[in-house]
């Protein structure tokens, strides 16, 4: 049975506004494929990519099934007191309940494609200058837009004084170093989505453990340790969509593995 099909990719202002292509064809191409009408509603913030799909898209495919939808919160919140067999969303987790709580109207199926923040651990035991060259490269990715990009470092103190001074060094080209920041600042509150690293002290494993576990379960983990048994109480003694030792994304780009996240982070199918 065909199903009309709302697909929201990052359509008010916090949405996910990276990738915009992909993040609409993809799953565009999957309702077609299984023959559902779609309602394609892409991010406005990337408005040069969402004129050009609005632009593209008519060319290739029916319009009259696949129409693309322009605009703001206005134009979505529109869009979303309509019935639709199904919705799927790609943002952040504050819009995904707006959406949620949206289709639960219509006892609307949907399926959400959120976030989280992806601490990074750097323990005493590893080479400091591979790990800060490894974070670099995965804050830089897509240019830090990218939702497993590393999000923030905990690190005891000794770590945490040559990281501030020597951030050009270590991190070149080194992003925005933020020290001392405080674990109810906003940075450390939203998905940040660029070159801007906050580093917070932790006097141990323990209480970096403990430090993840207060907060909203990160999509992804990354250690950087040479100690086995310190990576293995980190990955039992955490909750996250996928954990990567001494390097960052690698557990994303395996093909046999799954990709998602638990808690807030990632996909949900309701």
């Amino acid at each position: 049975m065909a199903l009309s099909v709302l697909a929201l990719l990052g359509s008010v202002p916090d949405g996910a506004w990276i990738y915009p292509f992909v993040l609409v064809v993809q799953p565009l191409i999957g309702a077609i494929a299984a023959g559902n009408a779609v309602v394609v509603k892409p991010s406005e913030i990337s408005e040069h990519t969402a004129r050009l799909l609005a632009d593209l898209l008519p060319q290739y495919i029916d319009p009259e099934l696949y129409p693309v939808v322009t605009g703001g919160v206005a134009e979505t919140t529109e869009l979303l007191t309509q019935r639709f067999d199904h919705i799927l969303y790609t943002g952040s987790s504050a819009v995904g309940k707006i959406v949620m709580a949206a289709a639960a109207k219509h006892l609307t199926p949907v399926t959400l494609e959120l976030g989280g923040k992806s601490p990074c651990y750097i323990d005493k035991d590893c080479d400091l200058a591979v790990a800060c060259r490894r974070i670099t490269w995965g804050k830089y990715m897509n240019c830090g837009q990218t939702c497993i990009a590393p999000d923030y470092i905990l690190c005891a103190g000794p770590r945490l004084s040559v990281l501030a001074q020597r951030p050009a060094v270590l991190f070149s080209p080194a992003p925005t170093i933020l020290t001392d920041v405080s674990p109810e600042s906003k940075v450390m509150e939203e998905e940040i989505f660029g070159p801007v690293l906050p580093i917070v002290t932790v006097k141990s494993v323990d209480e970096a453990i403990e430090f993840i576990n207060r907060r909203e379960k990160p999509l992804a983990l990354y250690v950087f340790s040479n100690n086995k048994k310190l990576i293995k109480s980190m990955t039992a003694e955490t909750s996250s969509g996928g954990v990567t030792t001494n390097a960052v994304f690698m557990h994303s780009v395996i093909p046999g593995l799954p990709f998602g996240g638990v808690g807030k982070s990632l996909i949900h199918q309701v």
